[in-house]
């Protein structure tokens, strides 16, 4: 009896300290977040650019994409709600084909008065390494005016 209850015990600690575990993922989307977040309130266009995937900068319209986004979103952040990001990855064989985070931040308050939702999609980890980083971001104003920049790449 002594045992069960320990295995148990055990079982029910692993199974809650594993779930409350940060994933690298995470953390890697969160400093996306973040650096989305300053470029877009400094118009900063060629450090939002270097966030995104080689596939995607090299792409026709990139450049005036990026311009009409930083151009849209007006103000310097006071604030944000928490960040809310999704996860998932695929695998082939026991091996990591690629990880990828979706990342979305609701109610970002500008000094301008201006509300926004700032979400993108990012491959983390990725057999084709052109594809490692952002591969679209959209801004959406509170009259529901969108912006985006890139597009989705399939795995």
């Amino acid at each position: 009896m002594r045992k069960i209850f320990v295995s148990l015990a055990l079982i029910y600690c692993l199974v809650f300290m594993v779930g409350c575990n940060e994933s690298q993922d995470d953390k890697t989307a969160k400093v996306y977040c973040d650096n989305v977040l300053i470029f877009l309130q400094n118009s900063d266009e060629e450090n939002l650019k270097q966030l995104f995937c080689k596939e995607v900068q090299n792409s026709n319209d990139f450049e005036k994409e990026i311009k009409a986004v930083v151009d849209f979103f007006d103000g310097k952040i006071i604030s944000h709600d928490r960040y809310s990001i999704s996860e998932g990855d695929s695998w082939t064989d026991g091996e990591c084909d690629q990880s990828h985070a979706s990342p979305i931040i609701f109610n970002v308050l500008t000094d301008t008065d201006k509300i926004y939702i700032v979400s993108f999609f990012m491959y983390t980890e990725h057999k084709d390494e052109s594809k490692i980083g952002i591969t679209s971001l959209s801004i959406t104003d509170e009259n529901g005016d969108k912006k985006s920049a890139g597009y989705f790449i399939e795995y």
